[in-house]
């Protein structure tokens, strides 16, 4: 089987480079990227795999980066404004590319894509009629509940055409089970996979570095909805002196954070800070938190990526029951069920008086079950046989 992969993804260098410029790169996703790379080159004898990423065109210097060499694949960029003719240029110059790749050798052939990106869908659906291959999408998200970013008009035309393309496809790798209900009316065959827990494996004895004051952790958005204020205020009224408060990332709510941190001297905010930094200080922590609010109906057509992040490292996880998280996960982690101030409160002053190995053997559990469960030769295994199935191979 000969795959297409159509994403986002690119060399880290080039990655960090691309944010440092204004690119608004999504982190989260470039870590899904990558671990699902690495998932399926390590079941792919069977299968030839190929890369087109869309890159967003901030320096022009750097889109003289044509191609670069990956883990020993071939990286093919699209580099493109955000202007109607770059984008008509980049939909030929993908109609190009496919009918190169769709022609060559006789093997069953499939596309994957990373979302109904238009650029890679609309040129991917066009030809398929002509060339007998079959498409499959992976939804991170439904496009209905996309939040606005950038120009309002192009971010508008674009989702309305991502929402137009996503029942258009021959297969479905979702996040959430309830995404099926949204986005595959005509019943068409698909595979639920959360994400994928983490690449390394760290060591056990992390624990045992851990020292006064408990360190209680969050990375991510900061924005109202993600729960920050309700953190932030639970905090500073719990009977919680031993605890300092760490968030990194950046919102809505990033000048409340650092007027925060400067009237409370256990509140700390690190900034933005890169993939590699954010996961030192994970290990440096005593709890792991997201706080998201659960009430919205949106959380069910979505599983977030920061759960797998905590619990693949060990450290005892804090989370709300998001509609889209499956009930076999709660088990393994500390369940935040008021979510309001007095209920983060509440939360911290109970488990200060839980001995902390108790919880670190829950943390240790969880980083078991999703790694056995989880890990990107796990989920890669998986998806290639959903791929395969599908071609008829």
């Amino acid at each position: 089987m000969d795959i297409l992969y159509m994403g986002y993804f690119c060399n880290e260098d080039l990655f960090n480079e691309l944010v440092e410029k204004g690119s608004n790169g999504s982190h989260a996703r470039q870590q899904f990227e990558k671990k699902l790379l690495y998932g399926i080159t390590q079941n792919s004898e069977r299968y030839s795999l190929k890369l087109r990423s869309y890159l967003p065109l901030v320096d022009e210097k750097l889109s003289e980066i044509r191609r670069e060499n990956y883990e020993g694949l071939c990286i093919e960029y699209l580099w493109c404004k955000k202007s109607m003719l770059s984008m008509w240029r980049g939909l030929i110059s993908n109609i190009n590319f496919i009918k190169d790749w769709a022609a060559d050798g006789n093997e069953k052939k499939i596309i994957l894509t990373y979302s109904a990106n238009p650029l890679h869908c609309v040129p991917a659906i066009l030809l398929r009629r002509k060339y007998g291959y079959k498409i499959v999408t992976i939804t991170s998200e439904i496009s209905t509940y996309r939040k606005k970013f950038g120009n309002g008009l192009f971010f508008d035309f674009k989702k309305k055409i991502s929402c137009f393309l996503e029942n258009k496809f021959d297969g479905y790798i979702l996040l959430s089970k309830y995404m099926n209900e949204i986005i595959n009316n005509k019943n068409k065959p698909y595979l639920v996979m959360e994400g994928f827990a983490e690449i390394t494996v760290h060591s056990t004895e992390i624990h045992a570095l851990k020292t006064k004051p408990r360190v209680l952790f969050y990375a991510g958005g900061l924005s109202e909805e993600n729960g920050i204020k309700i953190l932030i205020e639970g905090f500073k009224i719990s009977l919680c002196d031993d605890m300092e408060l760490w968030l990194c990332g950046e919102g809505d709510l990033k000048e409340y954070v650092i007027e925060q941190a400067q009237m409370d001297n256990r509140i700390k905010y690190w900034g933005v800070l890169s993939n590699k930094k954010v996961k030192e200080l994970e290990y440096q922590s005593c709890y792991l938190i997201n706080p998201r609010f659960s009430n919205e109906d949106y959380t069910k057509y979505s599983f977030p990526s920061k759960t797998l992040e905590y619990m693949s490292t060990g450290v005892p996880t804090i989370i709300t029951r998001l509609k889209g998280i499956p009930e076999e996960y709660f088990k393994y982690v500390i369940i935040l069920e008021d979510e309001s101030i007095e209920g983060i409160k509440l939360l911290l002053e109970k488990i200060k008086k839980v001995p902390y190995k108790e919880y670190c053997s829950m943390g240790e559990e969880a980083k078991k079950f999703v790694f056995e469960n989880k890990s990107p030769a796990f989920q890669g295994k998986r998806i290639l046989s959903f791929l395969s199935d599908l071609s008829g191979e």
